[in-house]
């Protein structure tokens, strides 16, 4: 006598012969296939896994830069690993300070894994010099404000705070 999956159910020690090949067997026991055990995530498991918000999820979904997910027959919309990966690498660029259009520039290139690794160097060559411009920028800041605040006179009221008065000056 044999079980549901082609093995001896009885206690005989006789040897046996199995004839289903591994693809029935796997289809017997229910056993999905290896290309098949990427995990499925509902987008607040997925949002809870990669530390994005349902609703940046929901963006980066329309803008591109993540594919639309599998429907159920629920209707129910299953993301898989690959978009756990995405999201992960969106959230590091955007830790990172980048924009959106660099990200998805970034997003372009990964499309062609086999182009060579200096577009990428290049582009982050842009983003460093995107960051360099903004703390030049915010170096005048600092200085500015630090300019401001040599102005204020602590014992004065609000009303007649040197530094409310600059900021209300028009350009002349």
């Amino acid at each position: 006598m044999f079980d549901a999956l082609g093995v001896r159910d009885d206690d005989s020690s006789q040897p046996f012969a199995i004839s289903l090949t591994l693809d029935k067997l796997i289809k017997k026991a229910g056993v999905t296939p290896r290309s098949s055990l990427m995990m499925k995530y509902l987008i607040g498991e997925l949002s809870k896994k990669s530390h994005i918000s349902v609703d940046s999820i929901r963006f980066y979904e329309k803008r591109g830069l993540l594919q639309a997910p599998q429907r159920a027959p629920n209707n129910y919309r299953y993301y898989d690993d690959q978009a756990l990966d995405q999201l992960i690498f969106i959230r590091h660029c955007r830790e990172l300070g980048m924009s959106l259009n660099e990200i998805q520039a970034l997003h372009q290139l990964l499309q062609h894994p086999e182009q060579q690794c200096n577009v990428i160097d290049q582009a982050i060559e842009e983003h460093l010099e995107h960051i360099n411009q903004k703390i030049r920028q915010f170096e005048t800041f600092k200085i500015q404000l630090e300019q401001l605040r040599e102005r204020c006179q602590s014992n004065s009221t609000i009303d007649h705070c040197k530094i409310v008065q600059t900021l209300k000056e028009h350009d002349h």
